[in-house]
């Protein structure tokens, strides 16, 4: 854009740029000996201060603290991505985060209020544009290391929706 002397996109992707780093600078620095719920918190806290995305969380469950250290390491990393995403496709202002007990299962949803997407149309958009986007793949890649399942479901914005069987004891 700067070749084409475009001043308005320049600077409009260069705060992008900008707010993109900032995030990425403040979520590498997770000090995993706190409360996990309490890294999520900042976590979220942090994304609505650089992307003026208003965020929520409700936590219904008892289990989440205990969870095994790998397992919050992956659900840090895939809420990373997804706020990620969130911030340069979505163009949602809200984003809740959701963590409940069921049963003997967790389950683990991002949900927001943007343009959505379906998983048809990302693979198209990989087949036609030379920049591949490997968020999503990311994302289904850590779920089925955890030995979970991953819905995305298109609704009036998008929802990821986690399932991580038998991990509460």
């Amino acid at each position: 854009y700067l070749e084409q002397d475009d001043k308005e996109k320049s600077d409009f992707y260069a705060n992008q740029a900008l707010k993109e780093v900032r995030y990425l600078i403040g979520a590498l620095h997770i000090d995993l000996s706190e409360d996990f719920e309490k890294i999520i918190r900042q976590m979220l806290q942090t994304f609505e201060s650089n992307y003026k995305i208003k965020t929520e969380i409700f936590v219904a469950s008892s289990h989440i603290s205990s969870l095994p250290q790998t397992v919050q390491i992956e659900i840090i990393r895939i809420l990373q991505e997804s706020l990620s995403n969130i911030a340069r496709h979505a163009k949602a202002s809200q984003v809740c985060v959701k963590f409940t007990d069921v049963a003997q299962d967790f389950k683990f949803t991002i949900s927001d209020n943007g343009i959505g997407f379906t998983l048809e149309a990302l693979d198209e958009l990989n087949k036609s544009d030379s920049k591949k986007h490997y968020g999503i793949q990311n994302i289904q890649e850590r779920v089925k290391a955890m030995g979970g399942t991953v819905e995305f479901v298109n609704n009036g914005g998008t929802t990821i929706a986690i399932t991580i069987k038998n991990i509460i004891h």
